[in-house]
């Protein structure tokens, strides 16, 4: 938590005093009933982790647990700065540096998410690549008109470029699709990749390297009822990025669908 949040003072001896402390001096205004949301999520999550192990034998890991309280908060904090447009991305990385502002800023159109149109789902995928190549990572959502989310995916891919990990995190967004009711309304999957896109979209522009991945998309593509790509800028593709940078340290796959 500490770390999330870029705080350097000395860990209390109790989670008391951890509470205590930081609810009175390290935050103010808006920050403080955020930090007290992450505090509550945090103990939203550690409740349904220890039910989960009980009754079902399931075990989170700490990256996972972490991801869990980061989402939760999010949705909290959504609601309290409705109106607002919330920066996915600083969240996920340290929210302190946020800059809380009396009057909404004005966001040009497309530089921020954009909700579908009622009855169409919106998938944000993403790649990751440390180096060229390198170790990769990819992510993806996939929310409604209303902005919930309907399911998620993070995980490695290991040592590749970032084009490819553009394409397979399509490709995996896909299969995900596939799997589900999804498949049969209006899904728009959105990438900040215009070379991604356009090989996905384009016969005769997909490298002979990755025919296998390109067979798959092209198959799901043929299940499902309406499928259509599109660019967005990074700035509207937050979310994704950020799952796609977690994915690049994970050690597994992490998949979440409702």
């Amino acid at each position: 938590m500490r770390q999330w949040w870029g705080i350097d003072t000395i860990f209390p001896v109790s989670f008391d005093a951890f509470f205590v402390i930081d609810f009175h001096s390290v935050f103010t205004g808006c920050m403080k009933m955020w930090w007290v949301a992450s505090v509550t999520a945090l103990l939203w999550s550690l409740w349904l982790a220890k039910n989960e192990y009980i009754f079902r034998g399931k075990c989170l890991n700490l990256a996972e647990l972490c991801f869990l309280v980061k989402l939760q908060s999010y949705y909290w904090i959504k609601v309290d700065r409705r109106g607002e447009v919330f920066p996915e991305s600083i969240w996920w990385t340290c929210p302190a540096q946020f800059e809380v502002s009396a009057q909404p800023k004005r966001v040009r159109v497309g530089r921020c998410w954009q909700p579908p149109l009622r009855g169409v789902l919106k998938f944000n995928t993403d790649g990751s690549a440390r180096g060229k190549p390198g170790p990769a990572g990819f992510g993806g959502v996939m929310r409604d008109e209303d902005s919930r989310i309907l399911g998620l995916f993070s995980g490695p891919l290991g040592v590749m470029d970032s084009n490819e990990a553009e394409v397979r995190a399509i490709a995996f967004a896909l299969g995900l699709i596939q799997e589900r009711e999804w498949r049969k309304g209006c899904v728009i999957i959105e990438s900040d990749s215009q070379v991604a896109l356009s090989w996905v979209t384009q016969s005769t522009k997909h490298p002979w390297r990755l025919w296998e991945v390109f067979l798959a998309i092209d198959q799901a593509c043929q299940v499902a009822y309406d499928i259509q790509f599109c660019y967005v800028p990074r700035e509207a593709n937050g979310f994704a990025d950020v799952l796609a940078k977690e994915g690049v340290d994970r050690i597994s796959t992490f998949v979440a669908c409702i």
